[in-house]
């Protein structure tokens, strides 16, 4: 049995992304940035570029699984079966 939405490239990038905000906040749970210290280290910086860079890949993911929804409810309100 196959199921159409595991096969989906938006599918893919979506756990991908998620994986990445996923490592990107565990990188910025152990920065060192709220201990006080007057600079801003380099893995507070890092994860958070980790953690825009999964957001950025998640609304792509968003932007292309509506864009297949969409054109599948037009293709089939088009052509009645």
């Amino acid at each position: 049995m196959k199921i159409g939405i595991l096969e989906s490239p938006a599918f893919v990038l979506l756990v991908v992304a998620s994986l990445v905000i996923t490592v990107g906040l565990w990188g910025l749970s152990f920065s060192s940035y709220d201990k006080g210290d007057d600079s801003v280290p380099f893995l507070f910086i890092l994860s958070m570029c980790v953690i825009g860079l999964g957001i950025v890949a998640a609304f792509i993911s968003l932007v292309v699984g509506l864009v297949a929804a969409f054109d599948r409810w037009f293709s089939h309100s088009k052509h009645p079966t």
